[in-house]
This record gives structure tokens, sequence and C-alpha cells, in this order.
């Protein structure tokens, strides 16, 4: 869970051996995001979260990291 408008990383790293480039594709929702093509992702939004790792031609899914947002305290001028 984070603060609304707060920033959460969300980072996946390959174990084994992996010859070969791998390419990251993370999505929201079940949608890909645009331009998240990183082995990281700094989740803004609430949902949820997973990524695809594709090398040498096989692509494997992540279970889902679901992110929950709390809204931020209203902020009142001083007076």
């Amino acid at each position: 869970e984070i603060a609304e408008g707060s920033v959460r990383q969300l980072v996946v790293t390959l174990s084994g051996t992996t010859a070969g480039t791998p390419t990251y594709q993370w999505f929201r929702d079940g949608v890909a995001i645009a331009g998240a093509t990183l082995n990281s992702y700094n989740a803004t939004l609430a949902g949820s979260y997973t990524v695809a790792v594709t090398l040498n031609g096989i692509t494997v899914t992540s279970q889902a990291a679901v992110i929950t947002t709390t809204p931020s305290a209203p902020s009142f001028g001083t007076v």
C-alpha cells in the first residue's frame, strides 16, 4: 500500500543461466504500460502489476504485485 501520489518501485530479477538479452514489458490490470520496458517500474497508481520477460524466444509472466493507495491527507494553509 502506498500513499496517493507516492511511488513504489517494482523490480524483476532473473536467476539461473541467462545467456542472451532479456526484454521486459510491464502491465497494469492486464494492459501493457507504454514505454515500461526495463527490469524495473515505478508504480504510482493502484492496480495489479505484472511483467512479461522474454529470453531466447521464451516468455514468462510474473505473478501479480497488487498496489493499493490510500488518500493523502488534505493540506491546509496557515491561519
